[in-house]
């Protein structure tokens, strides 16, 4: 995300990918494509870690869920959990739903660097 690589965002993207966001009780869902624009579109250079994540992988599906912590260059933004589904087709790995919760306190310290 921070390198801004439209070209590997939609390859790791399946093309109907939904990317939902839940914040104090209100939700935004954006298509995968107006997710990758607003992530281009940004003047911040965009910095997410995870740590500690979970991985299931039953056949051709897969969940990932793990804490994160977000900033806008070097200013902290949020922290929360993420959630994220994939498939294997014959692309290989896509996502096809990133689900993210955002908290602005109780943030715990990052697990890693």
């Amino acid at each position: 995300m921070s390198a801004r690589d439209t070209a590997a965002l939609r390859k790791m993207l399946h093309p109907r990918a939904l990317v939902t966001g839940v914040s104090n009780g209100r939700t935004r869902v954006f298509g995968g494509p107006e997710w990758i624009k607003s992530v281009a579109g940004s003047s911040d250079v965009l910095r997410e870690r995870i740590w500690n994540p979970r991985v299931e992988i039953a056949g051709d599906i897969a969940t990932l869920w793990a804490r994160y912590d977000f900033h806008l260059g070097e200013r902290f933004s949020h922290c929360g959990t993420d959630a994220f589904q994939f498939i294997r087709n014959e692309s290989g790995w896509q996502l096809l739903a990133i689900t993210f919760t955002v908290q602005k306190e109780g943030c715990e310290p990052a697990k890693r660097p």
